[in-house]
C-alpha cells in the first residue's frame, strides 16, 4: 500500500485514501478535468477549491486556503439563482436579545436598482406578509397597515392614476388636524350615527370647487344654522347670516341654481317660508315660476323706477273689495296710447278666449264699457281697423252677439237732431271684390218674423233708387260661385230654399226658369249652372230630375255638337264607394224590355283609334281595359322582374312575375279568393338554391301538373301541396308555373325544359 507523509493511501492517480481512517486525499490537477454528460467528478481545481461537477456544471463545494465552509460571495458565483422546491419555506430566525437588526440589506455601489425585488405568480397574492399578518403587501402594491407614523417632513405622492382613502374608525374624532395651541382646526368624524368633517374656525376653497354630494332623501345637502344673528344683515354693509359676494362680477351669475326641468313636478329652485314650517312665502319653481304670498292691503311688490317686461307670460288679478281693481292714471301722454295692446301672432281665440275679454258676468242693468268723448269734434270714440292682412270670411271688426229672447235693441243709433248727412250708417268697401257686405242670419224659430225689413212711411212719389235697389255698375266679377245675388239657408231640412212656380192649365212653350249666358269666345272655363252639395250618408240627391208623365220627351238631353277635345258629361268623385252593387254611375232600368240599360252609337266607319269603352288605372296614363272598334276587346296585365323576397297580394292579380336573382327566393302567394290568377316565369337560372313558390300560411291548397319538353311525365300534385319549387340546377330560363284560385285552392299548370326542373311538395 503506498504510503504520503508516513501515512498509507490507496493510490489511484491523483487520489490517495488514507488506511486508518478514511481520510481522502486529491492531488491539484495540472489541468482542469474534461466531464462528458452522465459523469459526476469530485477533485480539487488549481484554485485549492473542492468542486463537484455533474457533467454539465461545476459546484464549488469547499473554500480555498483549507476546505472550510465557503463564502457567501463563492456560492454566488457559482450559482447566482437560489430555487426552492414547492412547499418548502426558508426561514431566516435571528436570535438577538439586543436591538440589533436580524437582516441588512445595503447597496454599497449605490447604483439604482432595487435592494430587494419581489416577483409573484399571482399579483393578488401576498408580496410581504407582517407579523401574524397584522399587515402585508399585496402583488398589485396595495399594502394594509395597522397604522403608520411619519416623521419630519414627508409627502405622500400617488404617480399613477388616483388615491382612494378608505377611514373606518367609527370614532367621534376619526382624524384631526391641527397645529400648535389649535388641535382640532378640522376634524373627522366616523361615528355610525353622525359622519361629518368638523371645523373649529373658518373654512377656505382658494382657487378651487367645494363639491357637496350626497344621496339621502330625507337630509339637507348643506346646512347653514345660525341662532344668534338679530340684526346683523339689516343694513346695507353687513354680510347677513349667509353672504356671496363679487366685486369683480360683470355678466356671470353670482348665484346659480341649477335643476332638471324635465324631472321637476312642483319643485322649487328657492323656497322660503317660515323657519317651523307651514305654506311657502315665497318661492322660485319649474321655469322660474315666482309665487309670493303677499300681506292684504299693502304693497307685496314695489317698483320705483324702471319698466317691467314679461316675454312669455300672463297677469292675473283677484281682487276682493269694491275698489278699482286696475288702476291707470297719464296725464302726461298726448299722442302716445296709454295702453297698448299688442300681438303680432295669428290669435284665433273667440269668446272667453278673445284677444281683450270684459266679463262683467253678474251684470244686470250696469253698462260693461263706458267711454265718455264730452269734448270730441272730429274724433272717433271707437276705431276698428283691419290693416293690410287678408280679411277672409268669417273675420268680424265688430261682433254683438245676445243668448236671450230680448225685445231691446243690439244697435241703437239715435240722432234727436233732423239729420241731413251722407247716412247714420255708413258702410263702404271701396275695393271689395267677392266679400258680402252686409249678412243677416236668422238661427231656428222664425215664422212671422223677417231677416231683413225696410218700413217707409213716405208718401212721395219713389223715382229713380227706389225704396230697395240692387245695382252694379262696375264690371262685376265672382269666386267661389258666389253670384251678385245668393240666397243659402244652410239649416233647412225640408222645407224649399228657392221656389220659381207656374200653375196656368194653358201652359205650352212656358219656361219656367232660364239661365243664359252669351258673349262667349275663347278660354271660357266657368259653369253656365252650378249645383253643389255637401256630403251625406243619406240617399239624397243633388239634381233630381222627374218625367214620369213624359212619353216621348228626354228627361235630360245634352248635346254638345262643337265638342272636340272635352267631355260631354263628367262624373268625378273623389269618394269610395263600399257599398256592393254601386257604383259612380248607377243605370237601372226595371221595367225595360226590349230597350237598352245603355246605348253607345259611334260611326262605325271613322272609329279607328277610339273606342266604345276605355278604362284607364286613374295612376297611370296606360289602358287597363277597352272595347274598340269592331267590338274588339282588349285588356293589360302587369309585370314585375322580382329579385327578393315577395308577399304577393290580391290586388296583384293577373301579373306576370319574373324571377331573376342571382340569390334565390320566396314568392308567398295570397289567401285563397276566387279569380286570382298569377305566372311565374324564370329569366335567370337558380343557382345554388331554389325559387320557390308557396300558400299563404303553408295551407295545402296547391294542386297541379308539370309539362317537360324532354318527353318525360313530370311532377303532379293531386291531393294538396304548399311549395312549387323551380328546381336548383334543373330549372332554366323560359320554365313557367300558372296558378288560377276558385277560392278554395291553387290550380297549377307549368312547364319546364327537363322533367326535373319544376316541382310539387308539400312542407307541413
Amino acid at each position: 500500500m503506498p504510503t504520503l507523509n508516513n501515512r498509507n493511501f490507496t493510490g489511484l492517480g491523483g487520489i490517495n485514501l488514507r488506511e486508518s481512517n478514511g481520510a481522502v486525499r486529491f492531488e491539484t490537477p495540472l489541468i482542469t478535468p474534461t466531464t462528458t454528460s452522465g459523469e459526476r467528478l469530485l477533485y480539487v481545481n488549481s484554485s485549492n477549491e473542492l468542486v463537484y461537477n455533474n457533467g454539465s456544471s461545476a459546484v464549488v463545494v469547499g473554500a480555498s486556503a483549507g476546505g472550510g465552509t465557503p463564502s457567501w460571495e463563492t456560492m454566488f458565483a457559482s450559482d447566482a439563482t437560489f430555487t426552492m422546491t414547492p412547499d418548502n419555506t426558508f426561514t431566516i430566525a435571528g436570535n438577538r436579545a439586543t436591538a440589533t437588526d436580524v437582516v441588512t440589506m445595503t447597496n454599497i455601489a449605490g447604483g439604482s436598482g432595487a435592494i430587494l425585488q419581489f416577483t409573484n405568480s399571482t399579483d393578488t397574492n401576498k408580496d410581504i406578509d407582517g407579523t401574524a399578518s397584522a399587515w402585508s403587501v399585496l402583488g398589485t402594491g396595495v399594502a394594509s397597515f395597522a397604522g403608520l407614523t411619519f416623521t419630519g417632513a414627508n409627502t405622500i405622492t400617488s404617480t399613477v392614476g388616483d388615491i382612494t382613502w378608505t377611514l373606518e374608525d367609527n370614532d367621534a374624532t376619526a382624524l384631526a388636524i391641527g397645529s400648535s395651541g389649535a388641535t382640532s382646526i378640522m376634524t373627522f368624524v366616523t361615528t355610525n350615527a353622525a359622519e361629518s368633517v368638523n371645523f373649529g374656525n373658518a373654512m377656505q376653497v382658494t382657487d378651487g370647487i367645494a363639491t357637496f354630494i350626497s344621496t339621502s332623501n330625507t337630509v339637507s345637502n348643506v346646512l347653514v344654522t345660525n341662532n344668534t344673528i338679530t340684526t346683523f344683515g339689516a343694513s346695507a354693509s353687513s354680510a347677513g347670516a349667509v353672504c356671496i359676494r363679487s366685486t369683480s362680477l360683470t355678466t356671470g351669475a353670482l348665484l346659480q341654481l341649477q335643476l332638471s326641468d324635465t324631472n321637476n313636478a312642483g319643485g322649487f329652485y328657492l323656497s322660503c317660508r317660515e323657519s317651523v314650517g307651514g305654506t311657502n312665502d315665497f318661492t322660485v319653481g319649474e321655469n322660474g315660476v315666482v309665487v309670493a304670498l303677499g300681506t292684504a292691503a299693502s304693497n307685496s311688490f314695489t317698483l320705483s323706477n324702471g319698466d317691467v317686461l314679461m316675454s312669455d307670460g300672463s297677469i292675473t288679478l283677484t281682487d276682493a273689495d269694491d275698489a278699482a281693481s286696475f288702476s291707470l292714471t297719464n296725464n302726461t301722454a298726448t299722442t302716445a296710447s296709454v295702453v297698448a295692446i299688442a300681438g303680432s301672432g295669428v290669435h284665433t281665440g273667440t269668446t272667453t278666449t278673445s284677444f281683450m275679454t270684459i266679463t262683467p258676468s253678474g251684470m244686470t242693468s250696469g253698462t260693461a264699457l263706458y267711454i265718455p268723448v264730452a269734448g270730441m269734434t272730429s274724433g272717433t270714440g271707437i276705431s276698428v281697423v283691419a290693416a293690410t292682412a287678408t280679411f277672409t270670411t268669417g273675420g268680424k271688426l265688430l261682433n254683438l252677439d245676445s243668448t236671450a229672447a230680448v225685445a231691446g235693441n243690439l244697435i241703437s243709433a239715435v240722432t234727436t237732431g233732423a239729420y241731413t248727412g251722407t247716412g247714420m250708417l255708413i258702410m263702404s268697401a271701396g275695393a271689395m271684390t267677392t266679400g258680402i257686405m252686409i249678412s243677416l242670419t236668422s238661427t231656428t224659430g222664425l215664422t212671422s218674423g223677417s231677416l231683413l225689413r225696410l218700413t217707409s212711411s213716405t208718401a212721395g212719389a219713389i223715382a229713380t233708387n227706389g225704396a230697395v235697389s240692387i245695382r252694379a255698375t262696375g264690371a262685376f266679377t265672382s269666386t267661389s260661385n258666389v253670384g251678385y245675388v245668393d240666397v243659402l239657408a244652410s239649416a233647412t231640412t225640408a222645407g224649399t230654399v228657392m221656389r220659381v212656380a207656374s200653375s196656368a192649365a194653358g201652359q205650352t212653350a212656358t219656361e219656367l226658369l232660364r239661365v243664359v249666358a252669351s258673349g262667349f269666345t275663347t278660354g271660357y272655363t266657368g259653369n253656365v249652372a252650378y249645383f253643389e252639395s255637401s256630403s251625406t250618408t243619406g240617399a239624397a240627391n243633388v239634381v233630381a230630375i222627374s218625367s214620369a208623365n213624359s212619353t216621348a220627351g228626354n228627361a235630360l238631353s245634352v248635346t254638345a255638337n262643337s265638342l272636340t277635345t272635352g267631355v260631354g258629361v263628367l262624373v268625378t268623385s273623389s269618394g269610395t264607394i263600399t257599398s256592393a252593387g254601386e257604383g259612380l254611375v248607377n243605370i237601372v232600368g226595371t221595367g225595360i224590355t226590349t230597350g237598352d240599360a245603355l246605348k253607345i252609337d259611334l260611326t262605325e266607319a271613322t272609329l279607328t283609334t277610339g273606342h266604345y269603352i276605355n278604362c284607364y288605372d286613374d295612376t297611370g296614363a296606360s289602358s287597363v281595359f277597352s272595347v274598340g272598334e269592331n267590338g274588339v276587346v282588349l285588356f293589360s296585365d302587369f309585370t314585375e322582374v322580382v329579385t327578393a323576397v315577395n308577399t304577393i297580394t290580391a290586388a296583384e292579380s293577373g301579373s306576370v312575375f319574373f324571377l331573376n336573382s342571382a340569390t334565390e327566393f320566396v314568392s308567398t302567394l295570397p289567401a285563397v279568393q276566387a279569380g286570382l290568377h298569377f305566372t311565374f316565369i324564370v329569366t335567370a337560372a337558380p343557382s345554388g338554391a331554389s325559387y320557390t313558390v308557396v300558400t299563404a300560411a303553408s295551407s295545402n291548397v296547391m294542386l297541379g301538373t308539370v309539362h317537360s319538353s324532354d318527353g318525360v311525365d313530370g311532377d303532379s300534385e293531386l291531393t294538396g301541396g304548399d311549395t312549387l319549387s323551380f328546381v336548383d340546377g334543373a330549372a332554366v330560363v323560359g320554365d313557367r308555373a300558372e296558378f288560377w284560385c276558385d277560392g278554395t285552392n291553387w290550380f297549377g299548370i307549368a312547364h319546364c325544359n327537363v322533367s326535373t326542373g319544376i316541382t310539387y311538395t308539400t312542407a307541413t
